[in-house]
């Protein structure tokens, strides 16, 4: 057998082999980029684009993606305060008596308080205070003409709500403290008296976050102040009290 007959074989097996070699990564490389997966030195790397967890091609970090949790903290948590202002309606009357005195007027008040918000559920504590300009009289037949107003109320209650986006609509309730003025004028004497009086307070209203950190709000709360007394000059009167406000504001939030 000839040289030339000897070394075909071998070259034919070492061209060979030489092709695999190099081919065969590029085989993996394609495949990988088939189906999606990013690959690093010519082989897979990693699970498909997407995937969090995982590095990319650069060799850089990924971003881990999570879907949304609604356990986690919403746009509702957290401290807030703000201001409003009020329109005020009322009356007073002598308990077990349907004489009524009428007062009505404005008023501009603070509030704040803190908010834990669980899926679309919210609740929270809430505290406001508030001046007001608040007065009427009426005349009776007697003749005596009774005044009542008041100059200032708060209050200290729990809020309950659900929240739609960024709406925020809910219920709330607590304890109140209200100061009045009340006074009768006779022909022959006239007395005034002020107290302040304690009672409860109930409503509800809606909040709609226009910003991140910024909400404005409706609502509509009833205080009662009952049977507390006012002692005149003439004697000591039980009286009633019921107050309305309806109140608009702007709120600041910290989160």
């Amino acid at each position: 057998m000839s040289l030339d007959g000897l070394l075909r074989p071998v070259a034919r097996s070492f061209c060979m082999g030489l092709t695999a070699v190099v081919l065969m990564p590029q085989a993996g490389t394609a495949q990988a980029q088939q189906y999606g997966a990013p690959v690093q030195y010519g082989e897979p790397y990693g699970p498909p684009s997407g995937v969090g967890g995982r590095r990319s091609m650069d060799d850089t970090p990924r971003r881990q993606s999570y879907p949304a949790s609604h356990g986690s903290p919403g746009i509702w948590q957290g401290l807030y305060v703000g201001g409003h202002g009020a329109y005020v309606a009322g009356s007073a009357w002598p308990t077990g008596s349907y004489d009524t005195v009428d007062f009505s007027g404005g008023g501009l008040g603070l509030h704040g308080g803190y908010n834990f918000q669980r899926y679309n559920w919210v609740f929270g504590l809430e505290a406001d205070g508030g001046w007001s300009n608040a007065s009427g009289s009426r005349t009776f037949v007697d003749p005596a003409t009774v005044h009542a107003g008041m100059n200032w109320n708060s209050s200290f209650r729990a809020r309950a709500g659900y929240a739609v986006n960024n709406l925020l609509f809910y219920a709330t309730g607590g304890v109140a403290l209200g100061n009045f003025d009340l006074s009768v004028a006779t022909p022959t004497v006239s007395s005034g008296f002020n107290k302040t009086t304690a009672g409860y307070v109930v409503g509800g209203g809606i909040e709609m976050k226009f910003a991140q950190n910024w909400s404005g709000r409706v609502e509509a709360l009833y205080y009662g102040f009952n049977s507390d007394t006012f002692n005149f000059a003439s004697g000591s009167v039980p009286v009633d009290l019921g107050v309305t406000t309806v109140r608009a504001g702007i709120t600041y939030h910290f989160n």
